[in-house]
This record gives C-alpha cells, structure tokens and sequence, in this order.
C-alpha cells in the first residue's frame, strides 16, 4: 500500500481472477493504516514472462511469488487507478490481506467490516 501510496506501485497481483471487485472503490489497506482509494481495472492472466515484463508495475519479486503462491503457475493481474489518497494515514480496526467493504470513517480511523464493495466512504 504505501508503494502505491507514493505512487511506485501501479499494479496487483493474486492467484485467483477477482472480476467482481474490478472497477468498484476499495480501500487501500497496509500494517494497520489505510492509505487511500484505489479502483481495480479489468485483470489479466500473466505468465513468467508476462511477470519479468510488468515487474515495473506490481513490484513483486520473483522470490515473493514463489514464497507468496508456491504452486501457481500463473497469476492475475490488475492494474491499478487511484482515486485518492489520503494526506494522513488512517488506523484501522482490523488488518486484512483481502479486499474489504463496508467502511465507516471515525475521525483518525476507519471500522471495518467483511464484504464486497464500500457502501459509504465519508473524509
């Protein structure tokens, strides 16, 4: 999140196709803190060379994939569009390592709650 956040990072990678979280609002999330909103775009199978090729955009070393996604032979990327960031980090009630939804803002934090997409995002 925070390569992203300073605009290093420009892509995600998982193991599994993720369609139905592309091009909905979801919150950047990283160690406890949200760093903005971010909107998947539509993703793509990728290969080792695809992998070596799009290195610059998702920053993932070959190292973490084979610690990360030990038998996958493919991966799937999205790209990323960045709908804002937020100038202070915001706390987090809960670390996920997944998409979340259902955010609520209070004040330096952020509740949040499993789902699919962000039913309401106030700054």
């Amino acid at each position: 999140a925070r390569l992203v956040h300073e605009g290093l990072k420009k892509a995600v990678l998982s193991e599994a196709a993720r369609p139905e979280m592309e091009g909905i609002p979801l919150i950047l999330i990283s160690g406890g803190l949200s760093y903005g909103e971010v909107r998947l775009k539509k993703g793509r199978v990728i290969d080792e060379s695809d992998f070596i090729k799009f290195q610059p955009l998702h920053r993932v070393s070959k190292e973490e994939w084979q610690s990360w996604w030990p038998s996958a032979e493919k991966l799937y990327m999205n790209e990323l569009d960045v709908l804002k960031m937020y100038p202070k980090q915001k706390k987090v009630s809960k670390e996920f390592h997944k998409f979340i939804s259902n955010v609520r803002f209070l004040s330096d934090s952020i509740e949040i709650k499993e789902g699919s997409y962000i039913e309401a995002a106030e700054s």
